[in-house]
């Protein structure tokens, strides 16, 4: 690993995954750059190599759905990670109005349609306008530190009189 992921590896960071449909096809990816953007209108971000085989069809989907996975859903973050022809295999996933798969029981998700994009080097910056979203009432994040999976630790109990 080079000198610069290292140095990168020490920001935690949460586990989504980008799902989106284009005619008959689902495309699905790992990401961990995640980011909100604005409240009014509603704006959310990732970033995406210009590798990646996927981006012309999520390109041409017209819209994709971020879902904030939970501590449980490693699995779903793993067969996500890399393309495979069997990819879905074993995600649940449900339908949001606009007909984007959502990922079942994720933490939260956010079905939108393309607003911005922007060149960042060997990645492109999509900004999504958020139209639906959703989420769980309780549950833990599924996080990324130093190229592993972490979970929370349960807060200590707060001491009512300080």
């Amino acid at each position: 690993m080079s000198a610069i992921k290292s140095a990168f590896a020490q920001f935690a960071t949460g586990v989504a995954v980008v799902t989106a449909r284009c005619e008959s096809d689902l495309i699905g990816m790992t990401i961990t750059s995640f980011n909100t953007v604005s409240i009014d209108p509603p704006l959310v971000l990732f970033s995406v190599g210009h590798d990646r085989k996927c981006l012309p069809k999520l390109r041409a989907a017209g819209g994709f759905a971020i879902n904030i996975l939970s501590s449980t859903q490693k699995h779903v973050s793993d067969a996500f990670a890399r393309y495979a022809p069997d990819q879905w295999s074993g995600v649940e996933v449900t339908t949001g109005p606009r007909g984007t798969p959502i990922v079942a029981a994720a933490l939260a998700h956010f079905e939108c349609e393309p607003y911005a994009e922007y060149e960042g080097g060997d990645h492109v910056i999509v900004v999504g306008r958020v139209t639906n979203f959703g989420g769980e009432e309780s549950g833990s994040p599924l996080l990324f530190f130093q190229k592993g999976y972490r979970q929370l630790e349960e807060p200590e109990a707060r001491d009512s009189h300080a």
